[in-house]
């Protein structure tokens, strides 16, 4: 075992539903996941120790388990990140390669949601480019501000660093 994990309970406010997945999930045991997964850190495979078959992922990347009689829906990442570190990441955990297939534990980390959107391929970081040139509308303070349009990617790299006070 990696080590001793405490078990956590649910306060009454916690909701039970598989909507606020990263709330339900908190407060299993990481100890139940080792008592019914083993872990392949060659392939990032969770094995059912009861089978001792792989769990094959499909779709949205999830598995489900039970525990004390409720249906456990988590994303497959964030039950192996768990079972290898002891602790549920907080709030979410993200792929480094945005594979969310790639399971194995060196592709994992702990992530806030922001960081999870901005390590998609989509994620312009408030630069766009358009017809008469580079368009710069960074998020500042939750809100979207135009700084302008330029000519250069070059200069809307610069103004984009100067309106966020952003490190070059």
């Amino acid at each position: 075992m990696i080590g001793v994990v405490e078990r956590q309970l649910p306060t009454p406010r916690q909701p039970f539903t598989l909507a606020a997945m990263s709330t339900v999930t908190s407060w299993i045991p990481v100890a139940h996941l080792w008592e019914k997964f083993d872990f392949n850190p060659f392939t990032g495979q969770l094995i059912l120790k009861r089978t001792g078959t792989p769990i094959t992922l499909r779709g949205r990347a999830q598995i489900q388990f039970g525990y004390r009689g409720d249906k456990i829906v988590t994303s497959a990442g964030r039950a192996i990140y768990a079972w290898c570190t002891g602790a549920w990441p907080e709030p979410t955990v993200d792929h480094i390669d945005r594979n969310p297939f790639n399971n194995r534990f060196w592709n994992l980390r702990p992530a806030t949601y922001r960081e999870q959107v901005q390590n998609t391929r989509a994620f312009k970081g408030g630069i766009e480019e358009t017809p008469q040139g580079w368009r710069v509308r960074p998020l500042i303070n939750g809100k979207r501000t135009n700084c302008g349009s330029f000519a250069t990617k070059a200069e809307a790299q610069k103004a984009y660093v100067i309106a966020t006070g952003a490190v070059a």
